[in-house]
Protein backbone atom coordinates (compact mmCIF):
# COMPACT_ATOMS: atom_id res chain seq x y z
CA UNK A 1 0.00 0.00 0.00
CA UNK A 2 0.98 3.38 -0.99
CA UNK A 3 -0.29 6.64 -0.11
CA UNK A 4 0.07 10.01 -1.92
CA UNK A 5 -0.33 13.68 -0.05
CA UNK A 6 -1.79 15.14 -2.96
CA UNK A 7 -3.44 14.50 -6.25
CA UNK A 8 -0.33 15.24 -8.14
CA UNK A 9 1.71 12.90 -6.45
CA UNK A 10 -0.91 10.07 -6.60
CA UNK A 11 -1.19 10.27 -10.68
CA UNK A 12 2.71 10.15 -10.71
CA UNK A 13 2.56 7.07 -8.31
CA UNK A 14 -0.02 5.18 -10.33
CA UNK A 15 1.64 5.57 -13.49
CA UNK A 16 4.91 3.49 -11.92
CA UNK A 17 2.63 0.85 -10.81
CA UNK A 18 -0.34 -1.25 -11.30
CA UNK A 19 -2.47 -1.57 -7.79
CA UNK A 20 -5.63 -3.97 -7.37
CA UNK A 21 -7.45 -0.82 -6.06
CA UNK A 22 -6.75 3.46 -5.75
CA UNK A 23 -8.69 5.06 -3.35
CA UNK A 24 -8.63 9.03 -3.87
CA UNK A 25 -10.54 11.84 -2.18
CA UNK A 26 -12.32 14.10 -3.84
CA UNK A 27 -11.27 17.15 -2.05
CA UNK A 28 -7.53 17.58 -2.36
CA UNK A 29 -4.63 20.28 -2.43
CA UNK A 30 -4.09 21.65 -6.30
CA UNK A 31 -5.53 18.79 -8.18
CA UNK A 32 -9.25 17.20 -7.11
CA UNK A 33 -10.13 14.16 -6.73
CA UNK A 34 -11.94 14.25 -9.76
CA UNK A 35 -9.47 15.52 -11.76
CA UNK A 36 -6.59 12.99 -10.63
CA UNK A 37 -9.18 10.05 -11.92
CA UNK A 38 -9.13 11.34 -14.86
CA UNK A 39 -5.75 11.89 -15.26
CA UNK A 40 -4.64 8.06 -14.30
CA UNK A 41 -8.27 6.61 -16.59
CA UNK A 42 -6.67 8.71 -19.55
CA UNK A 43 -2.96 8.05 -19.16
CA UNK A 44 -0.58 5.10 -20.60
CA UNK A 45 0.26 4.28 -16.94
CA UNK A 46 -0.03 0.86 -14.80
CA UNK A 47 -2.74 1.51 -13.00
CA UNK A 48 -4.92 3.04 -15.93
CA UNK A 49 -7.48 0.40 -15.94
CA UNK A 50 -7.62 -0.40 -11.59
CA UNK A 51 -10.97 -0.08 -9.88
CA UNK A 52 -10.42 3.84 -8.45
CA UNK A 53 -12.81 4.58 -5.24
CA UNK A 54 -13.87 7.83 -4.57
CA UNK A 55 -13.75 8.84 -0.44
CA UNK A 56 -16.18 12.20 0.02
CA UNK A 57 -18.21 14.08 2.39
CA UNK A 58 -20.23 15.54 -0.26
CA UNK A 59 -24.05 15.05 -1.32
CA UNK A 60 -25.89 16.00 -3.83
CA UNK A 61 -27.56 15.04 -7.10
CA UNK A 62 -24.68 15.91 -9.35
CA UNK A 63 -22.03 13.74 -7.42
CA UNK A 64 -22.75 10.33 -9.07
CA UNK A 65 -22.30 12.00 -12.52
CA UNK A 66 -19.18 13.68 -11.59
CA UNK A 67 -17.43 10.14 -10.63
CA UNK A 68 -18.79 8.36 -14.02
CA UNK A 69 -17.63 10.94 -15.96
CA UNK A 70 -14.14 11.11 -14.01
CA UNK A 71 -13.33 7.07 -14.36
CA UNK A 72 -14.22 6.00 -10.67
CA UNK A 73 -16.33 3.11 -9.82
CA UNK A 74 -17.83 3.44 -6.57
CA UNK A 75 -17.87 5.64 -3.13
CA UNK A 76 -17.14 5.40 0.32
CA UNK A 77 -19.03 8.30 1.64
CA UNK A 78 -17.41 10.39 4.87
CA UNK A 79 -17.51 9.81 7.79
CA UNK A 80 -17.01 5.53 7.31
CA UNK A 81 -15.93 3.06 9.73
CA UNK A 82 -12.96 0.26 9.05
CA UNK A 83 -15.52 -1.99 8.16
CA UNK A 84 -17.21 -0.19 5.98
CA UNK A 85 -14.06 0.61 4.31
CA UNK A 86 -13.17 -3.28 4.09
CA UNK A 87 -16.29 -3.95 2.61
CA UNK A 88 -16.15 -1.63 -0.30
CA UNK A 89 -12.39 -2.89 -0.78
CA UNK A 90 -13.28 -6.62 -0.70
CA UNK A 91 -15.80 -5.80 -3.92
CA UNK A 92 -12.76 -5.10 -5.86
CA UNK A 93 -9.96 -7.67 -4.50
CA UNK A 94 -8.81 -10.03 -7.20
CA UNK A 95 -10.25 -13.36 -7.50
CA UNK A 96 -8.72 -16.17 -9.50
CA UNK A 97 -9.64 -16.27 -13.29
CA UNK A 98 -13.26 -18.49 -13.59
CA UNK A 99 -12.77 -21.97 -14.13
CA UNK A 100 -13.70 -21.98 -18.00
CA UNK A 101 -10.46 -19.38 -18.37
CA UNK A 102 -8.37 -22.09 -17.07
CA UNK A 103 -9.93 -25.15 -18.78
CA UNK A 104 -9.61 -23.58 -22.30
CA UNK A 105 -5.62 -22.86 -20.98
CA UNK A 106 -4.96 -26.46 -20.56
CA UNK A 107 -6.71 -27.82 -23.46
CA UNK A 108 -5.05 -25.00 -25.86
CA UNK A 109 -2.04 -23.88 -24.05
CA UNK A 110 -1.46 -20.69 -22.03
CA UNK A 111 0.27 -18.69 -25.17
CA UNK A 112 -2.89 -19.60 -27.47
CA UNK A 113 -5.55 -18.39 -24.42
CA UNK A 114 -3.17 -15.66 -23.41
CA UNK A 115 -3.62 -13.60 -26.72
CA UNK A 116 -7.25 -14.07 -26.75
CA UNK A 117 -7.23 -12.53 -23.44
CA UNK A 118 -5.41 -9.40 -24.20
CA UNK A 119 -7.65 -9.04 -26.98
CA UNK A 120 -10.71 -9.52 -24.34
CA UNK A 121 -8.74 -6.66 -22.28
CA UNK A 122 -8.39 -4.42 -24.69
CA UNK A 123 -12.48 -4.53 -25.51
CA UNK A 124 -12.86 -4.13 -21.44
CA UNK A 125 -10.87 -1.30 -21.61
CA UNK A 126 -12.45 0.25 -24.41
CA UNK A 127 -16.18 0.28 -23.13
CA UNK A 128 -15.30 1.28 -19.98
CA UNK A 129 -13.06 4.25 -21.38
CA UNK A 130 -16.89 5.50 -23.09
CA UNK A 131 -18.58 7.39 -20.52
CA UNK A 132 -22.20 5.73 -21.55
CA UNK A 133 -22.71 3.10 -23.91
CA UNK A 134 -25.76 1.74 -22.42
CA UNK A 135 -27.81 1.96 -25.97
CA UNK A 136 -25.10 0.10 -27.91
CA UNK A 137 -27.21 -2.80 -27.94
CA UNK A 138 -24.45 -4.55 -30.89
CA UNK A 139 -21.47 -3.52 -29.08
CA UNK A 140 -22.83 -4.83 -25.86
CA UNK A 141 -23.69 -8.19 -27.73
CA UNK A 142 -20.78 -8.93 -28.95
CA UNK A 143 -18.89 -7.82 -25.20
CA UNK A 144 -21.63 -10.79 -23.93
CA UNK A 145 -20.65 -13.24 -26.53
CA UNK A 146 -16.39 -12.42 -26.26
CA UNK A 147 -16.77 -13.32 -22.20
CA UNK A 148 -19.39 -16.26 -22.79
CA UNK A 149 -16.66 -17.70 -24.90
CA UNK A 150 -13.96 -17.09 -22.64
CA UNK A 151 -15.83 -18.75 -19.60
CA UNK A 152 -16.47 -14.86 -18.19
CA UNK A 153 -20.13 -15.48 -16.81
CA UNK A 154 -20.29 -12.56 -14.71
CA UNK A 155 -19.42 -10.45 -17.37
CA UNK A 156 -21.21 -12.01 -20.01
CA UNK A 157 -24.52 -12.31 -17.73
CA UNK A 158 -25.28 -8.43 -17.26
CA UNK A 159 -23.86 -7.43 -20.86
CA UNK A 160 -26.22 -9.39 -22.26
CA UNK A 161 -28.95 -7.88 -20.48
CA UNK A 162 -28.14 -4.77 -21.52
CA UNK A 163 -28.31 -6.30 -25.21
CA UNK A 164 -31.26 -6.98 -24.54
CA UNK A 165 -32.46 -3.40 -23.59
CA UNK A 166 -32.36 -3.54 -19.85
CA UNK A 167 -30.89 -0.63 -19.12
CA UNK A 168 -30.76 -1.33 -15.42
CA UNK A 169 -28.39 -3.52 -15.98
CA UNK A 170 -26.07 -0.88 -17.00
CA UNK A 171 -24.15 -0.42 -13.85
CA UNK A 172 -23.84 -4.05 -13.23
CA UNK A 173 -22.38 -4.64 -16.44
CA UNK A 174 -19.66 -2.04 -16.44
CA UNK A 175 -18.90 -3.51 -12.72
CA UNK A 176 -18.50 -6.85 -14.31
CA UNK A 177 -16.23 -5.49 -17.02
CA UNK A 178 -13.67 -3.01 -14.33
CA UNK A 179 -13.50 -6.98 -11.88
CA UNK A 180 -12.51 -9.25 -14.93
CA UNK A 181 -9.51 -6.46 -15.93
CA UNK A 182 -8.58 -6.93 -12.25
CA UNK A 183 -8.99 -10.53 -12.47
CA UNK A 184 -6.94 -10.73 -15.95
CA UNK A 185 -4.58 -7.98 -13.71
CA UNK A 186 -3.71 -10.43 -10.83
CA UNK A 187 -3.19 -13.44 -13.29
CA UNK A 188 -0.38 -11.91 -15.31
CA UNK A 189 -1.91 -13.17 -18.34
CA UNK A 190 -3.39 -10.72 -21.52
CA UNK A 191 -0.72 -7.63 -20.11
CA UNK A 192 -1.02 -4.30 -22.00
CA UNK A 193 1.32 -4.40 -24.99
CA UNK A 194 4.77 -2.62 -24.75
CA UNK A 195 3.42 0.08 -27.47
CA UNK A 196 0.93 0.96 -25.61
CA UNK A 197 -1.56 -0.32 -28.62
CA UNK A 198 -5.13 -0.36 -27.18
CA UNK A 199 -6.92 -1.23 -30.81
CA UNK A 200 -10.21 -2.70 -30.86
CA UNK A 201 -10.89 -6.32 -30.65
CA UNK A 202 -12.39 -5.83 -33.91
CA UNK A 203 -9.04 -4.87 -35.67
CA UNK A 204 -7.61 -8.53 -34.64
Amino acid sequence: MDHADDGETGVGIAACRRYALVLIDIQMPGMTGFEASCAIRNGPGASASAPILAFTAQRGADLQAGIRAAGMDGLVTKPFTAETLREAALRWWPTDLPAPVRRLAATFGIAEIAGLIDRFRAQLEQTLACEDNAGDIAHAHKLAGVAGTLGFPDVHRPWLAVSEGDASAYAEARTSARQALAQIAAAGIGAPRADGDRRSIDEY
